[in-house]
Formats: structure tokens, C-alpha cells, sequence
């Protein structure tokens, strides 16, 4: 729904007519720590009208339905029906916790409801309730795994195979087969990039759709680690290692050890921490916003190919990414050239601070990337990755940070945005700012930075070591 269209009369309950005020004597409750999806629940005003009231303050303050409010707002509702209360701040601020409180101790009986959703066969319906493909196809998944309820104990009861028989099963037959790597087909490949293609904006910074497409070209990520901590293969190679990873998989998956299980449990069993992609919906989010079509972008730490797998889903044209490490820079290649036939795709294989300017001057209308978080991650064991290099904190800034921003800027053209994904890390108790340094360093060549956002990261790809679920993304500007 555009917030650009005009509603001429708001679609209201009859029985709420008498509540209602006009919607520029109402404002959010300050420091709100709801995080509501204002446009879904502007779809659903679109198409269903208003059922129920939001309740205020007599002094405009909302105390329950802010997220209503600033939908209706978005729709250009002249009005809107409110309970109007004479609450004190603290009662008021009490019934805000309440309201929002009570509203996520309820559940669903997943059977129930997908009973229900298939019971409105009417697609647009259906789209105004905010129940999409992907939430329908998790509650179908869980619905299946749901099967079997049973606790640890109780399923062990009536095992015919021990888990130690299980788990010497499944020792066996990893060890003769190996390591699971994600294998996907290019049929599987074209369809998760349609999948991602399709997903809607509100949807996108959480979605792992098509994360898999570049993990079928990228196997070498497994091989990847944090400082300090073993790869994923590593620990696979040790005995020790692959059968706690087992029994974590029948904690973790209701008793099943597969592939997927595996995968998962070889992330995170004890020393282990694998090198993160960059999730190719959120890439799509930002390019959406910032990316006009026919776009030229610039990623100037490729990586993994996440941000190249969002690309190829979006409206942009050409994608000019650099990287030094040959066996990425061959695989995002190989990527480009069997998924990317309509679009432009030029990779540079040199550190970004070698890059000449010259390069890619002036050519491009957005730059994104997420470039190494200082010697946190090492991604491949080659001589010109920036922690080889720059081993020293400053040395890393001056050397690869303060250029590889210089480059972005010589890039784009004037007025356009660069974002850069980077979050402070903790490296043998000490704490690199490398939030600070990135912002400095760009106002040093030149940018200006418009904002800092917090995007959600689920907890298995944040970068630091404390699973924040939050990382900062800078909106950096080149002055027109």
C-alpha cells in the first residue's frame, strides 16, 4: 500500500464511529519498546477497516495500538476510534507493559491454525492478514516435527535402537561418506533466488532464503573460523568432536541426527565457531531502499556471496565486488556466471586497498559491504587477507579501513549512499572499535554519515562472541 494514496473516508466499524478523533490529537507513546510491523498492519487496515480501538490518554498519549496508529498515519487516515482514559504515567505505562505482555504469553494450536489459514482461500485475504508463504511453510515444518512429542526419557523408552547404537550409526556413516556440504541443484538455485526475489520487504531482514545458494558455491566457509575457535571441519575431523556433535543433535532435534542437525550442531558444539555469511534477503532489503533500477553497486569485501546472491534478486544492474582471496573470488564467479546471465557482474580479485580509484571511479549508485571485522574471523589462510597484513589494530585501520572507504567514496557518484556493516569485537579482553574507527575514518574522506540502524541478526549469525542479536549498519553519504 503506498503511503502516497489518499483514503477518502476511513473504513470503520460502525460501532466505533462514536470513538472517533481526529488522528493529529494522538502521538506514540515515548520510548516505546514495542517493535511493531507497521506495514502489515496497514495492509490489514487497508482491506479489513478498523475493528477495534486503540487506547489513549486524554492527553493524546497511545498506550495500546502505536503501531495502529502510525499505520493508520501511513494511510493518510484523517481520524481513528480511541478509548480515551484518565490513567497517571505510571498506570498508563503499566497497561502499555500489560497490553503488550499479555498478547505474547498466548500460542497457537499450530494444527488449528493452519486449518484456519487454509480455510481463506482468497489470496488477497489472505495477504492482508499478514500471514505469508514463508510463515505458512515454517508452520507446516513445525507442525511435522511436532509428530512426535515425547521427552528425552520417554522416547528412550520405546527406542528400538539405543541412542548410543544411534549415535554410533551415524559416526559410521559420516566418517564413510564425510562431510555433509551444502549441495544444491540449479534448478534448487534458480527457484531460492525467485523465492528471495518475491519475498516482501517486511519480511527480508530476517528471511534466510537463498542463504544456501551461495553456501553450494562457498563450501570453503566451513573451513573458515573466529580466532581461537576450531572450523566446522575441523571439529568434524576430530572423533572426539563429530560424536558430541551428534548427541547435541538429538538434544537439539528431537532426537534425529541429519544432515541439517548436523550442520547446525557442528556450528556450535564446544570450541567451535564458524565464519558467518551475509544473508541475501537482508542485502535485498537494502539494495530495494537504496538501489534504483539499473543500478550500478559496489561490494568492496565480496566474501561468501551473500551480498551477490541479494544482488541477483534486485533491481540493480551491475555488481562490481572485490576480494583478495582467489578460492572465493573463483567460486563468486562461478556463481555469477551460472545464476546471473541478466545481469552485469565484474570481479576484481585484489585487496580493496589495492584497488586503484581509476577502477571504479565515479560509476556507481550504491556501495555495500561488510568488510572483516579486524583478525575476528579468519575466512581463508592466504597472504593478502586484511588480518595477514594488518595484524595490529591500527595498523588494520590505516592500512585496510581508512582505504577500502576512500575507495567507495572515489565510486560512487556525488549525493549517493554507501552502508557498511561493521560491529565492535572482543579480541583477548580487549574491545576494537571498529564502530568508532568506521566512522571516523569515513568522515576523514569525505562522507557524511546520514545514520547508524540496528538490524536484527538472528543469534546464529551474529558476529561477536556475545550472540548480540543486533549489529550497526552506518548510512554514509557522498555530498552532492
Amino acid at each position: 500500500m503506498s503511503v502516497d494514496e489518499q483514503i477518502v473516508s476511513v473504513p470503520i466499524a460502525p460501532a466505533l464511529r462514536p470513538l472517533l478523533v481526529d488522528i493529529d490529537t494522538l502521538h506514540t507513546l515515548p520510548g516505546n519498546p514495542r517493535v511493531g510491523d507497521v506495514d502489515a498492519i496497514a495492509r490489514s487496515l487497508h482491506k479489513f477497516g478498523q475493528r477495534k480501538p486503540i487506547v489513549a490518554k486524554n492527553d493524546g498519549t497511545i498506550i495500546a495500538g502505536n503501531h495502529t496508529y502510525l499505520a493508520a498515519r501511513s494511510l493518510r487516515w484523517p481520524e481513528i476510534a480511541a478509548v480515551l482514559v484518565d490513567d497517571d504515567d505510571t498506570t498508563a505505562k503499566a497497561y502499555a507493559l500489560a497490553d503488550n505482555r499479555t498478547s505474547e504469553l498466548g500460542g497457537y494450536d499450530d494444527a488449528a491454525l493452519l486449518a484456519l489459514i487454509e480455510e481463506v482461500d482468497d489470496a488477497e485475504l489472505l495477504a492482508a492478514t499478514g500471514w505469508v508463504d514463508d510463515d505458512i511453510a515454517d508452520l507446516v515444518r513445525r507442525i511435522s516435527a511436532s509428530d512426535v512429542t515425547l521427552d528425552d526419557e520417554e522416547r528412550d523408552a520405546f527406542a528400538v535402537y539405543p541412542r548410543d547404537e544411534i549415535v554410533q550409526a551415524a559416526f559410521e556413516h559420516y566418517r564413510q561418506h564425510g562431510f555433509p556440504y551444502r549441495r544444491l541443484s540449479h534448478l534448487e538455485c534458480m527457484q531460492q533466488i525467485n523465492a528471495l526475489a518475491a519475498t516482501p520487504n517486511e519480511r527480508l531482514v530476517s528471511t534466510t532464503t537463498a542463504y544456501h545458494v551461495a553456501d553450494h558455491y562457498h563450501p570453503h566457509r566451513l573451513e573458515g573460523h573466529a580466532e581461537g575457535k576450531r572450523s566446522p571441519i575441523d571439529s568434524f575431523a576430530e572423533d572426539k568432536q563429530l560424536l558430541r556433535a551428534f548427541r547435541l543433535c538429538i538434544d537439539l532435534s528431537g532426537g534425529q541426527i541429519n544432515d541439517s542437525a548436523l550442520h547446525g550442531a557442528m556450528a556450535v558444539v564446544a570450541g567451535t565457531q564458524a565464519c558467518s555469511n551475509f544473508r541475501p534477503g537482508f542485502a535485498l532489503a537494502l539494495y530495494r531502499e537504496f538501489a534504483t533500477p539499473g543500478a550500478t553497486v559496489l561490494d568492496s569485501s565480496t566474501g561468501y556471496g551473500g551480498r551477490l546472491v541479494g544482488f541477483l534478486a534486485s533491481v540493480a544492474e551491475t555488481y562490481i565486488g572485490i576480494d583478495p582471496s582467489t578460492q572465493t573470488h573463483s567460486a563468486n564467479r562461478r556463481l555469477a556466471a551460472e545464476l546471473g546471465e541478466n545481469k552485469s557482474v565484474e570481479l576484481i580479485n585484489e585487496p580493496a586497498e589495492d584497488v586503484a580509484h581509476d577502477v571504479v571511479a565515479d560509476r556507481c549508485d550504491f556501495a555495500f559491504t561488510s568488510p572483516p571485522y579486524f583478525t575476528k574471523e579468519h575466512y581463508v589462510d592466504e597472504a593478502n587477507q586484511s588480518f595477514r597484513r594488518y595484524p595490529e589494530p591500527n595498523a588494520w585501520r590505516e592500512g585496510f579501513l581508512k582505504p577500502m572507504m576512500a575507495l567507495q567514496y572515489a565510486a560512487l557518484r556525488p549525493g549517493c549512499f554507501a552502508l557498511v556493516n561493521i560491529a565492535d569485537v572482543e579480541l583477548r579482553g580487549r574491545t576494537i572499535p571498529l564502530e568508532g574507527w568506521t566512522r571516523d575514518v569515513a568522515a576523514d574522506v569525505g562522507f557524511d554519515c546520514v545514520e547508524v540502524r540496528r538490524f536484527p541478526m538472528p543469534r546464529a549469525f551474529a558476529a561477536n562472541e556475545t550472540r548480540d542479536a543486533f549489529e550497526p549498519v552506518f548510512v554514509f553519504r557522498r555530498p552532492p
